[in-house]
């Protein structure tokens, strides 16, 4: 763990970085506050600053506010020192944001014992950043296939709904469905099938652009959001998935499973439409594309105002999905 040490008193400084050093502790040595701040802004800067209090340019306890007021920034445990010795300076000190103050000239033990406080501090903080970065990408990505989650694609498709409405530039939304899946399962276990299912996602990854946005809708069904295409790109788009996954078997534990899916494709150029309206669209084409004997890429051409939303869903009962 590197330690910003700041003091305008270069002898002081040196003889800190010096003990620090002996103890473990690389040191980034500074003369003023704006240097200071400079070397805590940095990515791979020191999460632990010894300043003192009084510094040039910028005042270690302005400092120490400016710091707290970046939330975004990671934390940095704050000790300051100096050697005015009163409750009005320990208050102004911790009321600025420092973690601990201290009154020059520092007792070496107390430093160091100050100095693993503030280690397991950083250390804690990094363990909790860490956990919640874990948390979110567990609750916008789907645990099997890491693909992005359903509620990661609305939130996409909503987002580029609304930039294409600024630049009028169209949107396509694709809806994939594995063909017959429930056979899949049936003959070689849920196991098997799930590792069909995450063969899939990947031939479909390499299918679309770096800045699309594919994910798993659910159980078998998978979506995409391509910004920017409109019906001819997104049918090449769709033609080029399906053909992805049927060109080859998935070599499985269980042997060669011959998989193939169907496609149904809306885009936002038929007339503006909302996130819901392109998206039942999208499925209802998806399943005209399973009644027409899957396997195949269908294409909403209109999208209403409706729950449906696309041509080719009958009034009778849906076909099932695989």
């Amino acid at each position: 763990m590197r330690v910003l040490v700041a003091d305008d008193d270069v002898e002081r400084r040196r003889a800190l970085e010096r003990r620090l050093e002996a103890w473990g502790y690389p040191c980034v040595g500074v003369s003023d506050g704006a240097a200071a701040a400079s070397a805590l802004a940095r990515e791979t800067g020191p999460r632990v600053a010894l300043m003192h209090a009084q510094l040039p340019e910028i005042d270690g306890l302005e400092l120490c506010r400016e710091l707290r007021q970046d939330d975004t920034a990671p934390y940095t445990y704050v000790i300051l020192f100096s050697a005015r010795d009163t409750r009005a300076d320990l208050i102004g000190a911790l009321r600025a944001g420092a973690d601990d103050y201290l009154v020059a000239p520092i007792d070496p033990e107390v430093l160091q014992l100050r100095l693993r406080a503030g280690r397991r501090i950083v250390d804690l903080q990094e363990q909790l950043v860490a956990a919640r970065d874990a948390m979110r990408f567990q609750n916008e990505h789907d645990a099997l296939t890491g693909l992005p989650s359903r509620s990661r694609l609305s939130h996409a498709l909503e987002t580029e709904l609304e930039r294409a409405r600024r630049f009028e530039t169209p949107v396509a939304v694709l809806m994939c469905d594995v063909d017959h899946f429930h056979q899949v399962n049936a003959a070689h276990g849920h196991a098997v099938g799930d590792y069909v299912l995450r063969a899939i996602s990947v031939r479909l990854r390499a299918g679309v652009r770096r800045y699309d946005t594919l994910g798993r809708y659910g159980g078998e069904e998978f979506a995409a959001v391509l910004p920017g295409c409109d019906r001819q790109l997104a049918l090449e788009v769709a033609e080029r998935l399906r053909g992805g996954v049927a060109a080859t078997p998935v070599d499985s534990p269980a042997g060669l499973v011959r998989v193939t899916v169907s496609i149904g494709v809306a885009t936002s150029e038929v007339h503006p439409a909302r996130a819901e309206q392109l998206l039942a669209a999208a499925d209802a084409a998806l399943y005209r594309a399973k009644r027409a004997g899957r396997n195949r890429v269908d294409y909403a051409y209109e999208i209403t105002t409706g729950a449906v939303g696309a041509l080719g869903r009958s009034s009778g009962a849906p076909a099932p999905r695989s």
